[in-house]
């Protein structure tokens, strides 16, 4: 497969910018020159710009710096879980950072109560 307004492509299962094998990458996060299977593919054939370590050490600070501004709004915390809680937390489609805010919650706590749950939508509860 030939490249296409920067898009990489691959031939016979290798990794190819136009017509050539992609070996390595530098990172631009950390700077380092890493294999090329370190990177991520995007769906239309783009090569991600940060390796994986990058992407998730940047996710885990940004869950970090999530739970800690829920933690300034956690008026309800070390209380038991209502049965309203519950049923909002399992219904809802707002995001976990809104619904923590809402019942005055953490983050984790959310999420924790909707992997209890099952990680059931509300989709699942009406049946629809």
């Amino acid at each position: 497969m030939a490249q296409r307004g920067g898009q990489a492509a691959t031939y016979r299962g290798f990794a190819t910018v136009g017509r050539r094998q992609l070996v390595a990458k530098t990172c631009l996060t950390c700077g380092q020159l890493k294999d090329a299977s370190g990177f991520r593919r995007t769906g239309r054939g783009y090569w991600q710009p940060s390796c994986y370590r990058c992407v998730h050490e940047g996710a885990k600070r940004s869950d970090y710096a999530a739970q800690a501004r829920s933690q300034a709004g956690a008026t309800r915390s070390g209380q038991p879980w209502t049965e309203a809680d519950m049923l909002y937390v399992v219904t809802t489609l707002d995001s976990d950072e809104v619904a923590a805010g809402k019942l005055g919650r953490t983050i984790q706590a959310v999420r924790g109560q909707r992997h209890a749950a099952g990680g059931r939508q509300w989709r699942d509860i009406i049946g629809s």
